[in-house]
């Protein structure tokens, strides 16, 4: 089985996504770890900093957080990044039977269609805005990264809907759900 477990960033998807993984026995991929991968290669990272024009003596995490703020150089990134990603995770759905993907963007993915069960992990927003303190992300980027995805998101049909108040309630809700995708097994 192919289950895509998404949420806005900080929502505990990751979390929820270790569990189930390991209730299931199931290879666990992050999305945000391919595309830290990819930004990582040397071609697609000049390619990121000639494109965007970004300096390539400072530190790229932290222009990349900028250019949330600048919504044509972030489409630019996107139209950049966005295919490497999906191609990547398509290749990932192509080797596995069973696997859970974590992804924060799904949709602008054009990934929605390829799984069996979706899950959607919420948490409320100032729990969010908490949790995003590791991130070290100035206020207006969480603003704007959070609109982004909460968009994202709500316009997403999942077959369940998880909500995180904390570790005692994840690991409440991660049994019943991994007993319902074994039994389709």
């Amino acid at each position: 089985m192919k289950i895509l477990v998404t949420g806005i960033v900080a929502s505990g998807k990751t979390f929820f996504s270790t569990h189930l993984s390991n209730c299931l026995s199931y290879k666990l991929i992050s999305a945000d770890n391919i595309a830290m991968e990819i930004r990582e290669k040397e071609k697609i990272k000049k390619n990121i900093i000639s494109q965007l024009k970004l300096n390539e003596n400072t530190d790229m995490k932290v222009q990349l957080a900028n250019i949330l703020k600048i919504e044509n150089k972030r489409k630019r990134l996107d139209n950049i990044l966005h295919p490497l990603i999906k191609d990547e995770i398509n290749n990932l759905l192509d080797a596995n039977d069973n696997i859970i993907i974590d992804c924060p963007i799904p949709k602008s993915l054009g990934i929605i269609g390829l799984f069996d069960l979706i899950v959607i992990v919420r948490a409320r927003k100032r729990t969010l805005f908490r949790r995003m303190k590791r991130l070290n992300f100035d206020k207006k980027t969480k603003r704007l990264l959070y609109k982004i995805q909460k968009k994202e998101i709500n316009s997403i049909i999942a077959d369940h809907y998880i909500t995180n108040n904390g570790v005692k309630n994840i690991e409440k809700v991660v049994i019943p759900l991994c007993n319902i995708i074994k039994s389709f097994n």
